[in-house]
């Protein structure tokens, strides 16, 4: 059988997609009295379930979504946050 195309790029294997990444309080306390640390989470949606939404711990995003869509995700948040960087500069 004749092989798979070389492609750097991970694959897309899930229809789901990252909607946003927001950081939830601290949950309370803990045993000594200290604050348990905040916890930064991701809303997830799929492209074939339009009203399904789900916020997933930021450690199993990959159990939800591909590596993909992770890196797109990134690099596109990573564009709007530089861009609104350079206009706050202004």
């Amino acid at each position: 059988p004749p092989l798979q195309p070389i492609s750097l790029l991970p694959p897309r294997d899930s229809t789901a997609y990252i909607l946003d990444r927001i950081i939830l309080p601290s949950p309370g306390l803990a045993a000594d009295g200290k604050p348990l640390p905040r916890r930064m989470t991701y809303i997830v949606g799929w492209h074939d379930l339009p009203a399904a939404r789900m916020l997933v711990p930021a450690m199993q995003i990959l159990n939800y979504v591909s590596p993909r869509e992770v890196e797109e995700w990134g690099f596109n948040n990573m564009e709007e946050q530089m861009d609104s960087q350079i206009l706050n500069f202004r």
